[in-house]
């Protein structure tokens, strides 16, 4: 499949919007962990990605390194293991 930034016009959209199929059913498979990396800023200004948790790009490594009971309080959610 043709990486979706490199199409045009509707052949983009098309891509796009079965990528959005794609990525609806694994978030609703549970099967997966959805980590939106926008900063706080841009969660407040336009909102976090449906279905994800919100883990600024620059706080990442720290969280990755915490112990999973410090994890679940920030972010709400079971760390993900190394396996994962």
């Amino acid at each position: 499949m043709v990486p979706p930034w490199l199409l045009l016009g509707t052949e983009r959209r098309a891509v796009l919007g079965s990528a959005k199929a794609e990525l609806e059913n694994l978030l609703n498979s549970k099967n997966i962990m959805l980590i939106d990396v926008t900063e706080t800023w841009g969660i407040l200004e336009y909102r976090k990605i449906p279905g994800s948790i919100n883990m600024p790009l620059d706080e990442v490594g720290e969280a990755l390194q915490m112990n999973p009971r410090d994890f679940k309080e920030k972010y709400n959610e079971v760390k993900p293991s190394k396996s994962d």
